[in-house]
């Protein structure tokens, strides 16, 4: 009977901790969703520079590109924006983000030792070429969970999938 019982609570230990590592275990589709759905979300004050404030008006954070919308009011004017970043090598994503936490939305920059291409539109004037950097906004509250999905999203990366991709 005793070696049933243990036999049976090993059993429940090991199904119980099966469970919690699929529920932490997210795919890359499932890891960029999550963050994108936060990055929806967060729209608002991005920055202020002397009397220039930023707005973010709208974001979107996929895998094939992240694209970002907003505007730049001064005293006198306003400027819009948008830019997409696009061919992303988000295996060359360095562990050290950056979080600047002086509005109210945090900018979280993501640095990477490879260059990918960016389309830009200021004010009507496009503008193209390559970086080595995205910044994106998210709520305060949001922070670290970005933080580390973005970490998890770099390590899944660099995993091959069976077939070699």
């Amino acid at each position: 009977m005793r070696a049933a019982f243990k036999l049976h609570k090993s059993f429940l230990m090991i199904t119980t901790l099966l469970v919690l590592n699929i529920n932490f275990a997210q795919t890359k589709e499932e890891t960029v969703s999550y963050i994108n759905d936060i990055v929806k979300m967060s729209k608002g004050v991005g920055s202020i520079n002397g009397e220039r404030q930023h707005y973010v008006t709208d974001q979107i954070f996929g895998l094939d590109f992240v694209y970002c919308k907003g505007r730049y009011d001064d005293l006198s004017s306003k400027s819009y924006y948008d830019i997409k970043y696009y061919d992303i090598p988000w295996v060359t994503m360095s562990e050290n983000i950056e979080i600047n936490k002086e509005r109210e939305l945090y900018e979280i920059t993501i640095k990477f030792s490879g260059k990918f291409n960016y389309k830009m539109n200021f004010d009507g004037v496009n503008k193209d070429g390559s970086v080595g950097i995205i910044s994106i906004y998210v709520l305060p509250s949001k922070e670290e969970s970005v933080k580390r999905a973005l970490l998890h999203l770099k390590k899944l990366s660099e995993v091959k999938d069976l077939f070699g991709n």
